[in-house]
């Protein structure tokens, strides 16, 4: 997650860990969504229903 006004900027470090799995690596820019809590909810949702596809459930899921 990135606020969009740091030294560490998302695309900066995207490109320094070069290529990746988008199905285990999420970015968010606060700044470029309405509401940042519900996307990043979202987001983790996604990463914890990729762990649980290729591993056991996740004791944080609701």
């Amino acid at each position: 997650m990135g606020l969009g006004c740091e030294n560490n900027q998302i695309e900066s470090f995207s490109e320094v860990i070069g290529k990746f799995d988008p199905r285990r690596i999420k970015f968010m820019k606060s700044q470029e969504v309405e509401d940042e809590l519900e996307v990043g909810l979202s987001l983790i949702e996604e990463l914890i229903e990729y762990a649980e596809s290729i591993g056991s459930p996740s004791p944080y899921r609701n």
